[in-house]
């Protein structure tokens, strides 16, 4: 059941990002412009392409919407008094191609997830780290983001501090499988803690949502923030940065939908007032 969700959550985000159902939307346009008859309709279909793509190049709806994603759960106050068992850290950063051309750890501009690991270490020295990253390519799923971190991680004097979850190709399977490992490699009773989760802060509510579900107790630690609200920056006319954010926005609220459907979340949204619920398996949002 996990791999068909895995296949259909791809074939699913190939036509429903928004890069896509432009070209889909235009596409169908000039078909029907080949009809004589339906030419009212090809050139409706044309203008709301073109609004759509002229609202994306001016308005950063992206932004907008990672905004609303990023303030769900607020930084959390100082690590020294909190009661943690480990650090659970989640991968996305990796620069998969590259790595796998050059065989060395390559990050993209969601590194702030790697950066976060040293100073985590020295503030935290007492504490276990996790890091979950399998691959995303499901043709090629040998490539793995957590053994190219590992030589990023060994470089830098961390190579007795980390264990290494490989096999995760989605926030599901961080779970899932990071609990397996740490249940496997520390014991039963550290998951009794709670555990400090790092990653983006706009993938924050979806990952804290699902491994609330699966009984984990984290504590949230956003990085990599993407986002701000409308009319923090005047209107600028950049149409591959304005895309690009809301494609990511795009794909974490999907994300979230088909999560909640598929009971893999607690809640929909999850927010910084779900601390209240109990922390058990198969929470639901009555």
């Amino acid at each position: 059941m996990d791999n068909l969700f895995y296949m259909l959550s791809k074939v699913i985000w190939t036509f429903a990002r928004p890069d896509h159902l432009l070209l889909l939307i235009m596409t169908l346009a000039v078909l029907v412009l080949g009809w004589n008859t339906q030419r009212r309709q090809a050139r409706l279909f044309a203008w709301l392409s073109l609004a759509m793509i002229w609202l994306v190049a001016l308005v950063p709806v992206g932004q907008v919407f990672l905004h609303q994603l990023e303030q769900r759960f607020p930084p959390p106050g100082p690590l020294q008094s909190q009661s943690l068992s480990g650090i659970i850290v989640l991968g996305g950063a990796e620069q998969l191609a590259s790595m796998r051309y050059h065989r060395r750890a390559e990050f993209t501009d969601a590194a702030d997830r790697i950066l976060a690991v040293p100073q985590l270490a020295m503030e935290r020295s007492d504490l276990p780290i996790v890091y979950s990253c399998g691959s995303g390519w499901h043709t090629e799923p040998e490539i793995r983001g957590a053994d190219f971190t590992k030589l990023y991680f060994d470089a830098i004097g961390l190579e007795d501090r980390v264990l290494y979850e490989r096999e995760a190709r989605n926030t599901y399977e961080n779970g899932t499988l990071s609990r397996e490992l740490v249940r496997q490699q520390l014991g039963e009773s550290a998951l009794e803690g709670r555990w400090l989760l790092v990653t983006s802060a706009f993938h924050m509510p979806r990952s804290v949502g699902v491994f609330r579900q699966q009984g984990w107790d984290v504590l949230p630690y956003p990085v990599d923030y993407r986002g701000q609200p409308l009319g923090e920056d005047p209107i600028y006319f950049n149409l591959s940065s304005n895309l690009q954010d809301l494609m990511m926005a795009s794909r974490e609220w999907v994300g979230l939908l088909a999560y909640w459907l598929t009971d893999k979340t607690y809640r929909f949204l999850p927010g910084d007032e779900s601390e209240q619920l109990a922390l058990q398996p198969g929470i639901s949002d009555s």
